[in-house]
């Protein structure tokens, strides 16, 4: 055979996506997804699937680069979303696809849980791509300080009245954390340091 009619079958997890032409270019298109989630924070990113190419001399399965990449962030959880009838609350919504309260939520926090309208396109379960990045940031933000309230009892007031005798000013803190994101999405925090400026 030669090496003209070779071409290149990405698999990814033992499970073949789909083949491409172009060995070189199909590397530099995972590199170019890596770096989507690259900004000044980041400190690394890698692919959290294995992937790997075979040489195959098979054109069924060739598809372009665009295509391949359509492949590569398509969801394979199969369906992510549940569209609002007639009766539906958020709680029963939760309970019915096994997940707390909390964690739908999180998956929609544009959704207002008390005023559901019939025909909402509710996220129940988080969209998982083909291929996922994984990226660590360092970042340093400044977080407020609750200030510390003082309540004394006051025999002129109520019983269990209190007032307030001195306002406090709310605090800063600077907080550098390390934050790592898969797909975009935080994953965990870990506080590395924290110091109280005022």
């Amino acid at each position: 055979f030669s090496a003209e009619l070779r071409n290149y079958q990405i698999v990814v997890n033992d499970q073949p996506a789909g083949s491409v032409e172009d060995e070189a270019a199909f590397w530099q298109l995972l590199e170019e997804m890596k770096q989507q989630y690259v900004n000044e924070n980041t400190v690394s990113v890698e692919v959290l699937d294995t992937v790997t190419i075979r040489h195959v001399y098979n054109e069924d399965d060739l598809i372009s680069l665009d295509e391949m990449k359509q492949k590569l962030v398509s969801n394979k959880t199969g369906e992510t979303t549940y569209t609002v009838v007639s009766g539906d609350t958020f709680n029963g919504i939760a309970y019915a696809n096994d997940m707390s309260v909390s964690d739908l939520k999180a998956l929609n926090p544009d959704i207002n849980i008390n005023r559901l309208m019939i025909g909402d396109e509710i996220n129940v379960k988080k969209s998982i791509p083909l291929v996922s990045f994984k990226t660590v940031e360092n970042v340093t933000y400044s977080e407020s300080i609750p200030c510390p309230v003082k309540e004394v009892e006051d025999p002129n007031l109520y019983k269990g009245s209190s007032k307030i005798l001195v306002q406090g000013v709310e605090g800063e803190a600077q907080v550098n954390a390390e934050v790592t994101y898969v797909n975009g999405f935080e994953e965990n925090r870990e506080v590395l340091s924290k110091v109280t400026l005022r």
